[in-house]
């Protein structure tokens, strides 16, 4: 532990060099600003102003008061953003998140992702509940479910289905 008030409370091979930064336990782990925090898990990253991560392996949180709460390979890059765990896993929008899932990506602001497989929340307030390869991409849009979904037209909605696409505003599918 370098950083000034900083502390490592076990593990191995752990740095805390941000000043009040904490690791508790763990392997590798490395929180190097200002009370970041980290608690267990190995090779984990919190880097972001207040960011933390618990557990998991691999995981990063750099956005300022981000988290990610286990899995492997996730990242928290926008602020305020979190990440519940899966695998390879992004929140990189302001105040985004992913639950879970594996290969997420939650870019948009406010956006949000429940959980499947690479499923894209873009745009400002986008959200996906699940599915595969769908892609939420205009001003609040929301797709349940479903394969290879696009919801583009703002407002939209698009409840499950495959390869279906909205781009005029206002729409259910």
């Amino acid at each position: 532990a370098s950083g000034d008030n900083s502390s490592i409370t076990g593990g191995d091979s752990n740095a805390a060099s941000g000043f009040r930064s904490f690791i508790g336990g763990g392997e590798s782990n490395i929180a190097n600003q200002t009370s970041s925090t980290i608690v267990g898990g190995a090779s984990n990253t919190s880097s972001g102003f207040r960011s933390s991560v618990t557990g998991g392996v691999s995981n990063t949180a750099s956005g300022d008061n981000s988290s990610v709460a286990g899995g492997n390979s996730n990242v928290g890059s926008g602020g305020n953003s979190s990440v519940a765990g899966g695998v390879s896993n992004t929140a990189s929008g302001g105040n985004s998140s992913v639950a879970g899932g594996n290969t997420n990506t939650a870019s948009g602001e406010n956006s949000s992702i429940a959980g499947g497989v690479s499923n894209q929340a873009k745009c400002v307030n986008s959200s996906i509940a699940g599915g595969v390869s769908n892609t939420a991409d205009g001003l609040r849009t929301f797709i349940g479910g479903g394969q290879s979904n696009t919801a583009c037209g703002s407002n939209s909605t698009i409840a499950g289905g495959s390869s279906n696409t909205t781009s005029g505003s206002r729409l259910f599918i």
